[in-house]
């Protein structure tokens, strides 16, 4: 009894969906049939040929893109204006940094003439005393004729300018008997030396020198000894002794043929005026 209710139903709808096979869209028992159809009804309906309508997707797509440039845009010049104020924060601390190190440079070079000129004051006050002495020395001089006092005199004032000296750092440059340095001598003359050991040493001080640690305040002027062999010297000797006598003995012959011009001279005055 089922199987017969069953079978005309079956038939009616198979032969509806022969129908819709035959108007362009199929029905199947799902539904997805009826949705084709539909969607080729409204798309030969709506839509005109050549022409794509813009889909919600690719509208949300643009939008999104256009709010993603502008939010791009935005942090750029945010950005640009966090380095703009970071670049004036440093200019304003550059410039004061630069007015403070000016001021510094002003301070130091304003405490060095001061410190200076203390210096060169202190000096002059220490001259000043020696200069007294220098003084009370000399009128000593004027009262009195004992010549040894005076000497002793003299050599204490020397002494007291030698020690404040040496209270400044002054030191006198050894020389005599050194070898030659031009770093602190300065030589003045060669002489010949019999000794060769004298051969490049200082063997006279004409002038001494003075320095401030390793800094030269003058150089010593000496004399650097030279050696050669006695030979040398007695021949270099003799040859002196020699050309001097010749030059003598020249001058005389000169002389002897100026007077014996000067008598012919006369002798032919004599004769014209005979």
């Amino acid at each position: 009894m089922t199987k017969k209710k069953n079978k005309p139903v079956e038939e009616e709808l198979s032969s509806a969906s022969s129908r819709k096979g035959d108007l362009g869209g199929g029905v199947s028992l799902d539904g997805s049939g009826l949705r084709g159809e539909g969607e080729g009804r409204s798309g030969e309906g709506s839509k005109p040929e050549g022409k794509v309508e813009a889909s919600p997707a690719a509208g949300g797509a643009s939008s999104e893109e256009g709010m993603r440039g502008g939010g791009q845009e935005a942090d750029v010049s945010e950005s640009v204006a966090y380095w703009r104020d970071q670049a004036e924060q440093w200019k304003q601390k550059y410039l004061y940094t630069l007015a403070e190190l000016q001021n510094l440079q002003r301070n130091l070079a304003r405490e060095r003439q001061q410190l200076f000129q203390k210096g060169v004051q202190d000096v002059l006050r220490a001259l000043m005393e020696v200069l007294d002495d220098v003084e009370r020395a000399l009128s000593a001089s004027m009262a009195t004729t004992d010549i040894e006092a005076l000497r002793k005199g003299v050599q204490l004032v020397q002494k007291k300018l030698t020690q404040l000296l040496s209270s400044y750092g002054v030191e006198e440059i050894r020389a005599e008997g050194e070898l030659f340095d031009p770093s602190y001598h300065e030589a003045f003359m060669q002489e010949v030396v019999r000794d060769p050991e004298l051969a490049g040493r200082v063997t006279r001080v004409l002038r001494k020198g003075y320095r401030v640690g390793n800094t030269v305040l003058r150089h010593a002027q000496v004399v650097v000894g030279k050696y050669e062999e006695a030979k040398e010297v007695e021949k270099k000797e003799s040859d002196t002794k020699e050309g001097v006598t010749e030059k003598g003995a020249f001058v005389s012959r000169e002389e002897q043929s100026g007077e014996g011009a000067s008598e012919e001279g006369d002798g032919a005055e004599h004769t014209s005026a005979n």
